[in-house]
């Protein structure tokens, strides 16, 4: 049998309303989170790796303590999942902004206001899309992924170029690395996506091929069914 499989998907112009100010400090290069974390990893979505980078680049560049700053937001309670990393990345404790839950509309706002946003896969585990991809792909800024699934994220992220994935530690510190010194010479981090990959995933394109498909499905002869009334004509 085929199997046709429609994403979820985002509005180009969701709006996004205000107070993004609110939870990401001035003069800051901010890598934002948007989103509940399990409480449970390894088993599912973990940040461990992620947290590891950011600690290893904070080693190399100490400067970044100042004005690199890992935000939150989203997470009615945080703690018991920080508390695993105090002892392990007390340099990334330092910059990191737990800011708890806060509305929609104000995530939304904050991801287009950061200058990286961090995803968090779930490894091991096939065709997962969060909503927060799809969230992110409309905030328009680079989107860091340590590690990738090695399934359905990393395929997209590597189509729609919309962010990286990154296999080790060492290459998502480094990539850390290289992007903060791009905003401390004022330049803004590098993103070119690619928007024809990218548009696919509009809710109206999606729109446009369920739309297909159940045209497909209704108007094709092999989709009709064949009688089995034993009255039709011809039958034994």
């Amino acid at each position: 049998a085929v199997v046709d499989v429609i994403e979820n998907g985002y509005e180009p112009e969701d709006d996004s309303g205000e107070g993004a100010d609110r939870f990401l400090e001035p003069r800051t290069m901010n890598l934002l989170y948007t989103g509940s974390v399990s409480k449970y990893f390894p088993q599912r979505h973990s940040p461990e790796k992620s947290f590891e980078a950011v600690e290893r680049f904070l080693q190399r560049v100490p400067e970044a303590q100042k004005d690199f700053r890992v935000v939150f937001l989203g997470e009615r309670d945080l703690e018991p999942v920080l508390r695993k990393f105090r002892e392990r990345c007390p340099l990334l404790m330092g910059v990191l902004r737990d800011m708890g839950l806060v509305p929609r509309s104000q995530a939304l706002a904050a991801q287009r206001e950061a200058d990286l946003l961090l995803i968090l896969a779930h490894p091991g585990r096939r065709g997962i899309l969060t909503g927060k991809l799809f969230e992110y792909m409309a905030a328009g800024k680079p989107i860091f992924c340590l590690p990738g699934d090695g399934d359905e994220l990393d395929k997209v992220l590597e189509d729609t170029r919309a962010g990286r994935v990154f296999s080790s530690v060492e290459e998502g510190a480094c990539y850390l690395e290289e992007s903060y010194r791009l905003w401390k010479a004022g330049k803004e981090v590098a993103y070119q996506p690619n928007l024809e990959e990218l548009s696919k995933y509009t809710r109206e394109k999606l729109a446009g091929r369920l739309a297909h498909i159940l045209n497909q499905a209704v108007f094709t002869p092999e989709a009709v069914p064949t009688p089995t009334n034993p009255c039709v004509k011809g039958a034994d």
